[in-house]
């Protein structure tokens, strides 16, 4: 089942990097039109666009969600990931643990450390749907 698991997580990342994966959406608006009116006189820089988000102060309300990880070839996507949300102020999701639960040799490509995003909100699932309660809980040893 571990390996399994690990296989399907590159699978997705290469079908990402190979194939045009989006889906074409349309915002339902094309009978809207809008007039431009330009505003010179708008300071820019006195916009604030951050918000809090559970206690902590983002620079924009965008969250960047969710990590790959499972197989040890994402990794720098990842941290890549994490320097974007570190220079922007933003949220990061790290994604499902259930790979690194399954596979404990996996955990490391779902490390995103302080060194590269020393003040980014970070969150993560561990996708407990998918996991049954067999997988993740151990025996305890007896002692005699």
């Amino acid at each position: 089942m571990t390996d399994e698991v690990k296989q399907r997580k590159i699978e997705h990342v290469n079908v990402a990097l190979a194939r045009d994966v989006s889906a074409p959406q349309q915002a339902g608006w094309q009978d809207i039109h809008f007039v431009h009116q330009a505003l010179p006189e708008v300071d820019l820089d006195a916009i604030d666009t951050s918000v809090e988000f559970l206690g902590q102060r983002l620079r924009y309300p965008l969250f960047i969600s969710s990590l790959t990880g499972g197989h040890p070839d994402v990794l720098t996507i990842n941290r890549n990931l994490a320097r974007a949300a570190e220079e922007y102020g933003l949220a990061l999701g790290v994604g499902s643990q259930r790979a690194a639960i399954l596979n404990p040799e996996v955990a490391d490509s779902f490390a995103i450390t302080r060194e590269q995003a020393p003040h980014a909100f970070l969150i993560a699932n561990i996708g407990a749907p998918s996991l049954s309660l067999k997988s993740i809980i151990r025996p305890l040893p007896t002692s005699r």
